[in-house]
């Protein structure tokens, strides 16, 4: 165990085979595997069958395990934050919301002696997305990127950039599910360095080792949006 990360903070610490090189391939792979189980999942499928659809998905492209379960939400589910109970015979309808959150596994033939985690979260419509449905996936987009910006321009704490979020939410006729408050990422597992959220960090987070989760509620439609992606 590496005590110090890019910031010499011990709570930054990293394996001593560690490469930002390979975490970043790990979050690309993460957002292709995303996209694919998206692509599957169709009206008419179960939450329960969504998260099998992601396992299968995740195997296919060669993740050896998840560092956190897959989480697939359909509808006013989306609104739910991580540690609630899913629905699994919640069924997908036409012009419904979902939202997919996965933490898969990958090692690198090129990287060997590190496994390493992917993190990635983003919410889709089932067809033709109604104008408040839109708008609420733009805001936990606008939020993401807004805080990123923040984040690297103003060196923000992780504190800061969770208290500034969420008066931006508000301004944005949002509210923000703090629940979702991001975490540490890196090599498998994250755990050994720190267990709290983002959320909780007086300092400022170093590129590639933090996760920024965004999860905004509606106040027009019973439904929420997510977006989930590494500081960077």
């Amino acid at each position: 165990m590496h005590p110090l990360g890019t910031s010499g903070s011990a709570i930054e610490g990293t394996h001593p085979g560690y490469e930002v090189k390979a975490g970043r391939r790990a979050q690309e792979q993460s957002w292709k595997a995303l996209e694919s189980i998206a692509a599957r999942i169709k009206p008419g499928t179960t939450e329960k069958e969504a998260i099998e659809l992601a396992y299968s998905v995740l195997k296919e492209m060669g993740s050896p395990r998840s560092w956190h379960r897959p989480i697939v939400r359909f509808a006013k589910n989306t609104r739910l934050s991580f540690r609630e109970k899913q629905e699994p015979e919640r069924q997908l309808q036409n012009e419904e919301m979902f939202l997919i959150d996965i933490g898969p596994n990958w090692t690198f033939e090129d990287f060997p002696g590190v496994e390493y985690e992917g993190d990635v979260g983003k919410t889709f419509v089932c067809g033709s997305p109604t104008p408040p449905q839109l708008q609420c996936i733009e805001v936990a987009d606008q939020l993401f990127r807004e805080a990123s910006t923040r984040w690297r321009t103003q060196q923000t704490s992780g504190i800061a950039l969770y208290e500034w979020m969420q008066a931006r939410a508000n301004d944005l006729g949002h509210d923000l599910l703090l629940e979702a408050n991001g975490h540490r990422i890196g090599d498998f597992p994250h755990h050994n360095y720190f267990k709290k959220g983002l959320g909780s960090v007086e300092a400022t987070p170093s590129a590639h080792l933090w996760v920024l989760e965004v999860h905004v509620l509606s106040r027009s439609g019973d439904f929420g949006a997510f977006y989930e992606d590494t500081l960077h």
